[in-house]
């Protein structure tokens, strides 16, 4: 296993204009960046064009993930000026596991 396609959450991949965003990656202005942790994959999409596709696969299956738009279910935790903390039970009527 290379060390080097390992990435985390949050960590810049490239530049939106180069790919497009697949599973588990996000653009956030013009960069594209992990929202997992897993292996980096680049893939040619040939339907119109030579597109690069960039994704990050988990090694392992893990429980559900909220993505932009998804219903999620919890409990708050705390609340700070800054921040709210809260655990996920519920994501699109898919319940988490336990850790």
């Amino acid at each position: 296993m290379n060390t080097k396609n390992i990435v985390t959450p949050g960590q810049r991949l490239g530049f939106a204009q180069d790919y497009v965003a697949g599973p588990g990656t996000y653009v956030r202005g013009n960069l594209l960046y992990a929202s997992v942790v897993g292996m980096k994959r680049v893939s040619k999409q040939t339907a119109e064009g030579e597109t690069l596709v960039l994704t990050v696969s988990r090694e392992k299956q893990q429980s559900a993930i909220p993505e932009v738009c998804s219903l999620i279910t919890g409990k708050v935790i705390r609340i700070t000026p800054k921040e709210a903390v809260v655990s996920i039970m519920v994501v699109d009527n898919s319940p988490r596991k336990r850790l």
